[in-house]
């Protein structure tokens, strides 16, 4: 007779069945779809420079372009200069002043005549009082050359031209990779197909990276080794004059002074509209100022897909956005940028290279490629501003002592 069949043994609930109680396994898990991020994606200077459609292709590893500004007419003088003496030593080169060229000392008002220029030491011998009156010069007081002053019936004067300049930067190679294995694609997941989820994630880093360039790279070009390595410059090592640290609190009257010098040039004349790239610091200051000031700019935020407010200064508008990059190191730093002078430069365009793995992996690997550079013009037309402190009493968690 064949042995009774028994099932197996189990666990007895006695009473209510509980979640507590069941087999964990057989619940469905409730795991949403969408993968949050504490650094969300978005490089705006890129997106705005995209938008604008600058971007001009590069036909070699160095990008250059020319700059030409007019002959000066402001002068400082290098020393004092009593009311009766006749020569006038200038700090900068008096290359572009000729004889018989007006001066005006804006300190009094006396309009000099020059007689005789030594360009080897910027030394004017001039005519005093040939308009108002003569008195002392202080160091440091500013001419104006007005020109004109040149005797009737005189033959041609001399001739001055500014010599063009040569800017250059060098394209920078930036690759960023995915690598997946086989089974990995194989297995679903709530977020949907790992592959294009982990493509998606290094397309971001890989236009972020592109972004901390144009801001903050150096520019060099290394020869050394067997494979030349190129770096491009940024922004942060381009804008060399209208550099104003802050040291503090940013009162209203400091950021209007600070634009005053950035609004001075413009890349497209008569064109008074600037993005101001900042730090929280920097916006919280602006936010200080009072909320009537500022405006929220919708036209630019649906442009950019970005939050654009705009400040109205007495020297022009300045479009803002708060930039994430400006922490740690660079808090209480802002890029005042006129936009019209940031040239994107690809040698290669951004390409999603598939399938460059070894062909005995079990796996995956793609890549994205870009080589490129930034073309940034007249730098007298950008500006930035450093160590804001405007945040109260606030204090980093990351950092305790800050």
């Amino acid at each position: 007779m064949a042995p009774v069949q028994t099932p197996p043994v189990q666990s007895i609930v006695a009473g209510q069945q509980r979640t507590n109680l069941e087999l964990g396994a057989s619940q469905v898990i409730d795991m949403g779809s969408r993968v949050f991020s504490y650094d969300p994606p978005g490089s705006p200077i890129m997106r705005i420079v995209t938008e604008r459609a600058q971007s001009v292709p590069a036909k070699n590893t160095t990008v250059r372009w020319m700059e030409d500004a007019p002959v000066p007419v402001w002068f400082k003088v290098n020393a004092d200069v009593t009311d009766v003496a006749t020569t006038i030593v200038t700090t900068e080169s008096s290359a572009g002043i000729i004889v018989g060229d007006l001066l005006k000392v804006v300190q009094t008002g006396e309009v000099v005549r020059v007689t005789a220029i030594n360009n080897g030491t910027n030394t004017l011998t001039v005519t005093r009082a040939f308009g108002g009156t003569a008195a002392a010069i202080s160091a440091t007081t500013y001419l104006l050359n007005i020109r004109g002053g040149q005797p009737e019936g005189d033959t041609s004067v001399d001739s001055r031209a500014t010599v063009k300049l040569e800017r250059t930067n060098y394209t920078e190679i930036f690759k960023t990779s995915v690598e997946v294995s086989r089974t990995i694609t194989e297995v679903d997941h709530y977020f949907g197909n790992v592959r294009d989820y982990e493509r998606r994630k290094a397309g971001e880093a890989h236009a972020l990276s592109i972004e901390r360039t144009l801001l903050f790279g150096a520019k060099k070009e290394d020869l050394s080794g067997a494979r030349p390595i190129r770096s491009a410059g940024g922004l942060d090592e381009f804008i060399t004059t209208n550099r104003f640290a802050c040291g503090g609190t940013m009162s209203e009257n400091d950021l209007i002074d600070f634009t005053a010098t950035c609004f001075r040039y413009a890349v497209n004349p008569g064109r008074n509209r600037k993005l101001l790239i900042c730090s929280r610091e920097i916006s919280a200051a602006i936010s200080s100022f009072g909320l009537n000031k500022l405006r929220i700019n919708d036209q630019a935020t649906k442009a950019y897909g970005m939050a654009v407010t705009s400040y109205i200064t007495p020297h022009g508008t300045l479009d803002i956005i708060q930039h994430r990059l400006m922490e740690n190191g660079y808090s209480g730093m802002g890029m005042v940028i006129d936009p019209d002078g940031i040239f994107y430069r690809p040698l290669h365009n951004t390409q999603l290279r598939t399938n460059i793995h070894a062909p005995d992996q079990d796996g995956f690997k793609d890549e994205y490629l870009t080589e490129a550079s930034h073309q940034f013009v007249m730098e007298q037309a950008h500006g930035i501003i450093t160590g804001v402190t405007n945040l109260g009493n606030w204090t980093d968690p990351t950092n305790p002592t800050a």
